[in-house]
This record gives structure tokens, C-alpha cells and sequence, in this order.
């Protein structure tokens, strides 16, 4: 059976992390910590949902100091509102 060799993951950029420890966790045999290092990012991966992507994301990296400017048309920024819930998440994961 073919297996994954990889993956593009989108939260990586925000989180790299902690999407690193699940990789090396797993590869190490720690699934209990792979699965922890799961649900940290879960919050993350949950925000996404706030926007088409890749505006959360995009958000998320800028408020990290990593100037990466705005989505073009036709993708728009999330609302200030969203900007607040994504600012929480990120200080939940400790990331700013």
C-alpha cells in the first residue's frame, strides 16, 4: 500500500513548531505526544474556518511580525472581530 511521504501544511507557516512535533513524535514512537502536539494545533486549524483561505493564515503570520500583506481579490481579510478571536488562539498556543 502506498504511503504519504509528506505534507503541504498551510499551519506550519504559523506554527511550524508544533506541526514539527507532530512528525517528530510520531517518527519517534511517541504517538501520545504526536497526539498532543494534535490538539495544541487543533485551535489553529479551527480558525482557519473563519476565512477562505489562505486569509487566517496570512493574518496569523503578520501578527507574528512576519509581514506577508494582505490576500488578493477576490480572497478578503477576516473581519476585525476575527482578527481579535485569531490574536486569542494564537496567545492560547503561546505563539505571540
Amino acid at each position: 500500500m502506498p504511503r504519504g511521504r509528506g505534507a503541504v501544511a498551510s499551519c506550519a507557516n504559523v506554527a511550524p513548531r508544533v506541526v514539527a512535533d507532530i512528525y517528530d513524535k510520531f517518527m519517534a514512537g511517541d504517538q501520545e505526544g504526536a497526539l498532543e502536539a494534535q490538539f495544541r494545533l487543533a485551535p489553529l486549524r479551527i480558525a482557519c474556518n473563519m476565512g477562505t483561505f489562505p486569509a487566517v493564515i496570512k493574518e496569523g503570520m503578520n501578527m507574528l511580525n512576519i509581514p506577508v500583506g494582505k490576500c488578493l481579490d477576490p480572497i478578503a481579510e477576516i473581519t476585525p472581530e476575527q482578527k481579535e478571536e485569531l490574536s486569542r488562539v494564537l496567545k492560547g498556543m503561546n505563539l505571540i
